[in-house]
């Protein structure tokens, strides 16, 4: 079964909106009377790009595969709603609306030491369980996790 997504703009932020429906099948699936929403976002360390790169094959191929693993437990566990990697930062578009005035960058928003590489959505019953899996996303050994409640929006 195929489940949209929305994604969401609001003063404060952007957010994926899953429709009823699909909250509803992972509370009955997981068998939950409470559940928390958490957006894992996983950033590269400085000089992730050339990271990579350096990496032989093997060890390329460890990491995807330990990336592989993770994803199926946390599918087996109930917890996984939907995970994605983007692209380079070098692909990214800034867009802002300034008194009308549309503007487009190329470009991240700010330059920083670390960019986003991808997220991941799950559904759990708190911010320790949230944390425990982010532990176990490889990027945050070498770069970063973020860890952010999913606020529920009702329009």
């Amino acid at each position: 079964m195929q489940v949209g997504v929305a994604l969401l703009w609001s003063p404060r932020g952007i957010g994926l909106a899953l429709p009823p429906q699909r909250t509803a099948l992972v509370r009955s699936r997981r068998q939950l009377e409470v559940a928390i929403r958490f957006m894992l976002l996983t950033y590269n360390a400085p000089g992730g790009k050339e990271i990579w790169a350096a990496m032989s094959p093997a060890e390329r191929e460890a990491e995807e595969t330990e990336y592989r693993g993770l994803f199926q437990s946390m599918r087996a566990s109930g917890v996984l709603i939907s995970a994605e990697e983007v692209e380079h930062h070098d692909a990214a578009q800034t867009v802002r609306v300034r008194e009308g005035i549309v503007s487009v960058l190329d470009g991240p928003t700010a330059p920083a030491d670390e960019y986003i590489t991808g997220y991941l959505l799950i559904q759990v019953d708190s911010s320790e369980e949230a944390t425990g899996w982010a532990a176990r996303v490889p990027n945050a050994r070498t770069g970063s996790v973020e860890i952010r409640p999913v606020m529920d929006i009702d329009w």
